[in-house]
């Protein structure tokens, strides 16, 4: 029988028992509970034993004289926006941590450190499908090429590695990452105040969309995101900011995807650095450039490609409407080429590639064209090497590092 003086344990201590106590239990409660939850969806078999695993600690957490005595939700920053939370979601966390291995004094420090110092570091994550490296790249703005395998381990990177949420034809798993670290400061808000909106809630996403983009010219490849989404460096944030993902980039036609293409780093880092260098306007006209050229490249190549890469082309090198073919053509032989021969050559293909889409357009099909010096070629060899020179003629504009005086290019020697 308990004594009647003796002394009571404080409320961090019982904390530290129910997480303990999680952690020691956890096979046979997990056991347990998914027997009675057998009948259920797969997709939410496993809330009820993460109930039963974290109710205790909840619980105890609720009691403990930590943030949660001041307010019971909080609004955690996330580099787009905010998430809420409350014990719930905290002993979650602190259960999740114990089960990985760490100690219960760890993880509870973890979340007394956050809230103390009310900062805390991540890094925007682009899983990419269509690509493959074999090893870590590194590019200018601290952004990174990284096997998937070397994230850190989250939902989202569990979800897509076993494509959940990805439409059933899409057969080609995502085998790398863009990366791009962010410090997050103030982290914490109670859930009834009224934080700052966020200026440029945005900004990691389409900085590695722009990288992602501009890796479209070494191959060429076709990089398909996968989805977005950030990650804080703590596990225990990690846990509780754990939201859903942004920014998955589809294709029309992934045929040519199940044969990732192979970057060679040296050329991703000189591509995707010269893109990231510059400024608009020729920032955004390259852009666009560079989503049709995407766009394109999953495409078979047939007439809708032959259109898209027109547009990749004509966004890029030509101003106004007149003689379009002559000029576009013309211009991408000149920017592109330095000896005569090639430029007779590439100056021939872009405008075979305009009888491919003048014939689709007009006549509602894609038939052979007549190739100056070749002679009757069908479309489809045409758009698969008009394809490549696309991506060779943006590449040339993006290194140069912007776009000629054309009235004065045209007539140089």
């Amino acid at each position: 029988m308990d004594q009647p003086n003796a002394p009571q344990p404080d409320t961090e201590t019982l904390l530290l028992t129910a997480l303990e106590d999680a952690s020691k239990s956890f096979p046979a409660r997990a056991l347990r509970a998914l027997d009675a939850a057998a009948e259920l969806p797969t997709r939410v078999r496993k809330i009820p034993w993460q109930d039963r695993l974290t109710a205790p600690v909840a619980t105890a957490l609720s009691a403990w004289g930590g943030p949660f005595t001041a307010h019971d939700k909080y609004l955690i920053t996330l580099d787009n926006g905010r998430k809420s939370f409350g014990v719930g979601t905290a002993a979650a966390a602190l259960a999740d941590g114990v089960l990985s291995g760490t100690s219960p004094a760890s993880v509870l420090q973890r979340l007394k450190d956050a809230f103390a110092n009310n900062r805390a570091t991540g890094q925007g994550v682009m899983a990419l499908r269509g690509i493959t490296i074999s090893q870590p790249i590194e590019f200018s703005n601290r952004i990174s090429l990284v096997p998937i395998a070397d994230l850190p381990d989250s939902r989202n990177k569990t979800n897509i590695l076993q494509d959940e949420g990805t439409p059933a034809h899409v057969l080609f798993p995502a085998t790398c990452a863009l990366t791009v670290p962010l410090e997050i400061s103030p982290l914490f808000y109670p859930l009834d105040s009224s934080p700052p909106d966020q200026k440029e809630p945005l900004q990691l996403q389409n900085l590695l969309d722009d990288a992602r983009l501009a890796l479209t010219l070494v191959g060429p490849s076709v990089p398909v995101s996968a989805g977005y989404w950030f990650q804080f460096d703590d596990p225990v944030l990690a846990h509780i900011g754990s939201g859903s993902l942004f920014l998955r980039r589809g294709i029309r036609d992934p045929w040519r995807l199940f044969h990732p293409t192979a970057l060679d780093a040296a050329e991703a880092v000189r591509t995707v650095d010269a893109f990231l260098a510059l400024r608009d306007p020729l920032r955004s006209r390259i852009r666009l450039s560079l989503s049709r050229l995407f766009d394109a490249l999953g495409e078979f190549p047939g007439g809708d490609r032959a259109l898209d890469l027109a547009i990749a082309l004509e966004s890029l090198l030509v101003e106004g409407s007149n003689e379009i073919t002559y000029r576009l053509a013309l211009r991408a032989a000149l920017i592109t080429e330095t000896d005569p021969a090639l430029r007779v050559q590439l100056r021939a293909l872009i405008t075979a590639l305009y009888g491919v889409r003048s014939s689709l357009i007009h006549n509602g099909e894609v038939a052979p064209v007549r190739v100056k010096g070749r002679g009757k070629v069908p479309a489809v060899e045409i758009v698969e090497e008009a394809s490549q020179a696309c991506a060779k003629i943006l590449r040339a504009v993006l290194l140069r590092g912007e776009l000629p005086d054309w009235e004065t290019f045209e007539v140089s020697p």
